[in-house]
């Protein structure tokens, strides 16, 4: 059973070369002036309901001073739920 096993390494040892040479290299695509092109379906869907600005209370203040109870005060931002 050893022997097998040493067998199968050493075979998997010689072989994994020519599986990279194999594969071919992937080149991403290019916009025809040369750039990366990243063009594609993307959503913000993440970032419905975070606020654009900071409400007036809490203005000119260090959010990590802020306290779970004057978060729960704060006005909510309305949900979202007609997405046509």
């Amino acid at each position: 059973m050893t022997n097998f096993l040493r067998g199968l390494v050493a075979l998997s040892i010689l072989l994994a070369p020519a599986q990279m040479l194999a594969q071919a290299r992937y080149t991403p695509a290019k916009t025809p002036w040369g750039h990366p092109d990243i063009s594609g379906d993307y959503t913000n869907k993440d970032e419905a309901n975070t606020p654009l600005e900071r409400p007036d209370e809490f203005k000119g203040r260090d959010p990590r001073t802020f306290t779970q109870a004057e978060l729960d005060g704060a006005p909510k931002v309305p949900e979202i739920t007609d997405f046509s």
